[in-house]
């Protein structure tokens, strides 16, 4: 990821595409069952919707660390409220967005002593709201584990399903403000 440039103007992760612990069948194996079951894959496209009057854009970046994120260039400028998706924090660019929603990560998977002192300096970015850059960004912990020696693993981590609403509150939901 050292050599990826992660600029807006020239946004390019493609030397990633050799890597070859990166299974691009599987990953189409999953787009396809997603769809199947009536989810929207975005990858490296976006779509304007219509929610009742409000506009919302919505921009799918595929995976950086496959080598396959390449954000549309020709989003176009609006007022809508812009969200850009992207699977890895680290691959995030200072996108005309007021939103990133990552994942990846899960919240470090293991729970370590020192974790959230290096989060908290700004090193790297775990969980939660982050605010490097001048897009605030929101990394979920998600649902997912690692697969390590063929067990997946996740310690002190919960899994989590995050509802971002800005109006209105959802009955035993933990509320965080940015």
């Amino acid at each position: 990821m050292q050599e990826a440039d992660l600029s807006v103007d020239g946004y390019d992760v493609s030397m990633l595409q050799d890597d070859p612990l990166i299974d691009l069948a599987y990953g189409a194996d999953v787009a396809a069952a997603l769809e199947g079951a009536g989810v929207r894959v975005m990858q490296n496209e976006y779509e304007l919707l219509n929610l009742d009057g409000t506009e919302l854009m919505l921009v799918g970046v595929d995976d950086a660390w496959a080598g396959r994120a390449d954000p549309p260039p020709e989003v176009p400028e609006t007022d809508a409220f812009t969200i850009y998706m992207i699977h890895e924090p680290g691959a995030r660019a200072d996108w005309d967005a007021d939103l990133i929603l990552s994942g990846h990560l899960h919240g470090g998977q293991f729970s370590a002593p020192g974790l959230e002192v290096i989060k908290d300096l700004g090193i790297v970015d775990i969980q939660g709201f982050c605010n490097q850059g001048e897009t605030p960004a929101f990394i979920t912990r998600g649902i997912g584990s690692s697969s390590m020696i063929e067990q997946d693993l996740r310690f002190g981590t919960p899994p989590e399903i995050v509802v971002i609403n800005p109006s209105v509150p959802i009955d035993g939901a933990d509320v965080m403000r940015a």
